[in-house]
């Protein structure tokens, strides 16, 4: 790595009890390209039944207290060397080659994100008949035989038929919402073109930025709340600050 950095970025995935820690933590190696190293940051212990597999470029810590995402965050970007961060979620997959992609529109000061598809993780299948059902609360019984004998069967692919999210907006309540008509508008259509969307939020599941740029920003704000809103407080500082957030639509 150039420029005295010792990683091209830190992706920093932190959860409490996540079920899909680990296999977010291996998705990311699985598809990385630059010399991107992981930070897993298990709030409040190891999840249960979900070993983390050992990886050169991964460091694994647990606090033993609940400290919440903001401050898990600040934890992973304080450890970090890389002249980038990212924050994801620890129930994401990611696009072959995401941080190349991610880096190579990247601007001193922009607050970027991947664009978002809906994860397909798991169906419910029956060891009796092998029936599935997608994903979401264990059903009582098999629809297919009746049985009461179902496993998770890991998916782990995108909901392509959803189609990408890449623009939010906020209510009257400072409260995170979609906004589908945003990508309507030419002049969307025209930074569609181009690779970057701007927009006013984000959902907070992933962000990347320049290391030096989360610290200038006063990291994540944990006065705010431990957990939610994420979004909100990315975008308005982002702009606020005479920035921007921005949708690689690349990935």
């Amino acid at each position: 790595m150039s420029d005295g950095f010792a990683k091209d970025l830190s992706v920093i995935i932190a959860g409490r009890n996540e079920e899909f820690h680990a296999q977010t933590v291996a998705d990311v190696f699985a598809h990385a390209h630059a010399d991107t190293e992981v930070i897993a940051i298990c709030d409040g212990g190891m999840p249960p039944n979900t070993g983390i597999t050992y990886h050169p470029n991964l460091k694994v810590v647990e606090t033993r207290t609940p400290i919440g995402q903001r401050a898990a965050t600040n934890l992973g970007v304080q450890m970090s060397r890389a002249k980038y961060v990212m924050k994801l979620d620890a129930h994401c997959r990611v696009d072959e080659g995401f941080d190349v992609k991610m880096m190579d529109l990247m601007q001193p000061e922009y607050t970027m994100i991947p664009q978002m598809y809906r994860l397909h993780a798991f169906d419910w299948c029956c060891n009796n008949c092998g029936h599935t059902t997608y994903q979401g609360s264990q059903p009582e019984k098999c629809e297919g035989c009746g049985e009461n004998d179902l496993f998770k069967k890991l998916v782990w692919e995108p909901k392509w038929s959803v189609g990408p999210t890449m623009s939010w907006q906020v209510d009257g309540s400072l409260r995170m919402q979609y906004w589908g008509a945003h990508k309507k508008r030419k002049e969307v259509r025209r930074q569609i073109e181009g690779g970057l969307v701007e927009t006013p939020i984000c959902v907070g599941c992933c962000f990347m930025m320049e290391r030096e740029r989360f610290w200038e920003l006063g990291g994540m704000d944990e006065g705010h709340g431990s957990w939610g809103q994420y979004g909100c407080e990315l975008g308005m500082k982002a702009w606020l600050s005479g920035g921007k957030l921005v949708t690689n639509t690349q990935t």
